[in-house]
């Protein structure tokens, strides 16, 4: 499951981005590490066009990350920024 959900998540937000929200519950419920869990969530805002919670996901993100912050987590973070602007 906790292999699945992550990856049906990333389906989700490919192809039908108002079912994400919905794989995400169950999701929080297996105490995933934060990383993918609030990644999603932040992209499930910005799909939302709710996107100063999005960004603020990811800040939020980028601090508890540490050393698992990767590049394309900071890409995604900057054009949530130019998004915003």
């Amino acid at each position: 499951m906790v292999l699945v959900l992550p990856r049906l998540s990333t389906l989700y937000l490919s192809f039908n981005s108002g079912k994400l929200n919905q794989n995400l519950l169950p999701t929080s419920r297996l105490k995933s590490f934060i990383d993918p869990h609030q990644k999603y969530l932040a992209q499930a805002a910005k799909a939302d066009e709710k996107n100063i919670k999005a960004l603020s996901l990811m800040e939020e993100l980028k601090l508890k990350a540490g050393d698992f912050w990767q590049y394309s987590d900071q890409l995604l973070l900057e054009s949530m920024e130019k998004n915003l602007n």
